[in-house]
């Protein structure tokens, strides 16, 4: 017995609700355990406050850099991935489909990977531009210091002396992030919003979540425009592993411009310091949406059925 897609019937043997909330459980725990070990560093290990949330500023001394990036990584492991992980892993026997379409879905064609980099790269200015519209609109005074809190961390965690810093920030911010935000948000959540909605409604909700999670405002649309691309390139080249490539260099490109340009990380904090000319932007428009077409014309597309 198969759905209308092809794909047999007991490859999903449990409701979309019922994945979903596994996941959200997973990701609830995790973030639990995350406050309880910040919570031990602070009250046994004697680590600052300031440092445990994330409140470091460009020029930090390097150690506070370096517990810094234990705890955002234990946060992105315990939020992200593991969450992810345990979720395909208690549901590999109930909803095979989840694991065929993520891990199992092969080695990506060279040819695919070389197509989302290409679409992340035409598409840059189009998403730096928007994210100037964006900061144009109004946002409360709240949002719009948890956005400058987290600038500030990300421009402190830059600050790379050596190679090993390059190493931990392209583990940290590259390879974690890629691995499981994409496992949740596409894997996940939009494989699972696909078995019931059309491709695209999935896409651009999974996208939207992915973006409100980062609770940076500021740079919502312009993130949710990136989750888009990387959602289209999930769905219509049928592999995990391509948009977790792309979101790795979307990633690792800022962590090697910041160690190439060491000492003023702030000139690779591309959100802050491009201006990008709206014919420019437009031009970037028309390039995405025709590799968008072009694609659309030659890649299959995966199909979930329930």
């Amino acid at each position: 017995m198969s759905d209308s897609d092809g794909f047999p019937a007991s490859l999903y043997g449990v409701s979309v609700r019922q994945v979903l909330f596994i996941c959200f459980a997973f990701c609830t725990f995790g973030m639990m355990a995350v406050g309880v070990v910040v919570q031990l560093l602070e009250s046994f290990g004697g680590w600052d406050r300031s440092t445990l949330i994330g409140q470091l500023d460009l020029g930090a001394p390097m150690e506070e850099v370096w517990k810094l990036r234990l705890v955002a990584g234990l946060n992105q492991a315990l939020v992200f991935l593991v969450p992810g992980l345990a979720t395909v892993w208690i549901l590999r026997n109930a909803a095979v489909g989840l694991y065929v379409t993520t891990f199992l879905s092969g080695i990506p064609r060279g040819l695919d990977m070389l197509f989302g980099a290409i679409l992340l790269v035409v598409s840059m200015p189009l998403v730096l531009y928007v994210f100037e519209l964006n900061r144009m609109i109004p946002i409360p005074a709240t949002m719009k210091a948890t956005s400058e809190a987290a600038a500030s961390t990300v421009r402190a965690l830059l600050q790379m002396p050596g190679w090993p810093d390059l190493l931990a920030n392209l583990f940290l911010i590259g390879v974690i992030p890629a691995l499981g935000e994409e496992l949740l948000f596409r894997g996940i959540l939009q494989g699972q919003l696909m078995r019931r909605w059309s491709p695209w409604a999935a896409i651009i909700l999974s996208g939207a979540v992915f973006s409100f999670v980062h609770f940076q405002m500021e740079g919502f649309f312009p993130r949710w425009i990136l989750g888009v691309l990387l959602g289209w390139l999930f769905w219509k080249t049928s592999n995990f592993w391509v948009p977790v490539f792309v979101h790795f260099l979307n990633n690792g490109a800022q962590v090697l411009g910041a160690y190439f340009v060491k000492g003023t990380p702030e000139l690779v904090d591309l959100e802050q310091q491009v201006q990008v000319p709206w014919v420019l932007a437009f031009a970037s428009l028309i390039g995405t949406l025709s590799l968008l077409w072009y694609g659309g014309r030659r890649l299959n597309g995966l199909h979930l059925g329930s």
